[in-house]
């Protein structure tokens, strides 16, 4: 790589947690980095590094009531499911320096990804997509609604950008941002989900008012009827909605084996899924902005790298 200029790809050492949850990778966004510098797909000094977000930047997408409540131990042990925070033996401190810290530098990157993106056509963030945080709610490991934040703040700071698509295809249904923007017909929702009943997460029947185009996908669901829902869903949209933006949640917890998510999507289908997500936004000249969504096995980092590095070799970016 001859060209060391940065590059609308995102990422902080404070995105690491420091406490592990769901069996989550705590350094995964670290570790994608990793492997794209040793692969020599992107140089170090190339990513951008993101500012905290504030707490003023937060009342774009929370209310001070619920801002508050971020700063109580009870409220994040409810969040990441992790009664230990409640014991009175433990310190408030020990839960905002391991998740809300972190979590404000993922927000940040998701902001940055944002107007970055308007700016070159594209932008990652190695984090954020927090898509189970609402306005005045948060749970399944999401404290802060960066999807959003983000979104309202593009809007203020860009009238001529007013038709946001969000593309959500973490294997958990995208309830935050429904609810948020459940109202507004200038935001289009495509969200590909688990669908179990009552018995998967969220099962939100009210934010389910919001989606557009609404895949609830059987348990196991593999690469071919996958991809194929997929494309089909983009046709549908294309007739449709003419976004501005798209905002697009590349969750990797639809992978086989990974227990959270219930999916059975190969490290090649799940290349070949965001190939086609770029595909249809670099098509339509509409800028994208990815966020990572849920995953939650250790190789995940390894399979994310590769699929950037597909994207890069199909679209050019580094």
């Amino acid at each position: 790589m001859t060209d060391k200029a940065q590059k609308p790809i995102i990422q902080h050492p404070s995105y690491d947690f420091l406490w592990s949850f769901a069996g989550y990778d705590r350094k995964k966004s670290s570790n994608v980095k990793k492997f794209l510098i040793a692969d020599g797909i992107v140089g170090a000094e190339q990513f951008m590094r993101p500012a905290p977000i504030s707490d003023e930047d937060m009342k774009l997408g929370h209310s001070e009531r619920y801002i508050a409540s971020l700063k109580d131990k009870r409220t994040l042990a409810a969040i990441f499911q992790i009664e230990t925070l409640k014991k009175w033996y433990m310190p408030n401190f020990v839960g905002q320096y391991a998740f809300i810290e972190p979590i404000k530098h993922h927000t940040g990157g998701t902001l940055l990804a944002g107007q970055q993106a308007l700016k070159h056509g594209w932008a990652i963030n190695l984090g954020g997509g927090a898509h189970h945080a609402a306005r005045d709610e948060s749970s399944g490991f999401c404290a802060i609604a960066d999807i959003s934040i983000s979104i309202n703040q593009i809007r203020r700071d860009n009238p001529h950008v007013k038709n946001i698509m969000i593309v959500d295809l973490d294997a958990h249904q995208g309830n935050g941002h429904e609810r948020d923007f459940l109202c507004d017909d200038s935001v289009y929702t495509i969200d590909f989900y688990t669908y179990m009943g009552e018995d998967f997460y969220p099962n939100d029947t009210l934010a389910m008012q919001k989606i557009n185009i609404d895949e609830k996908l059987a348990p196991q669901t593999g690469d071919t009827e996958y991809l194929i829902k997929l494309r089909s869903a983009f046709n549908r949209a294309a007739q449709e909605f003419k976004p501005d933006m798209i905002y697009y949640v590349a969750g990797s917890d639809i992978l086989k084996d990974d227990v959270v998510g219930q999916q059975a999507i190969t490290a090649k289908g799940l290349i070949k899924r965001d190939e086609i997500v770029f595909h249809y936004a670099f098509n339509k000249n509409v800028p994208i902005v990815m966020v990572f969504g849920g995953g939650y096995q250790k190789n995940n980092a390894r399979i994310i790298a590769d699929s950037i590095t597909n994207l890069d070799q199909q679209f050019k970016l580094f």
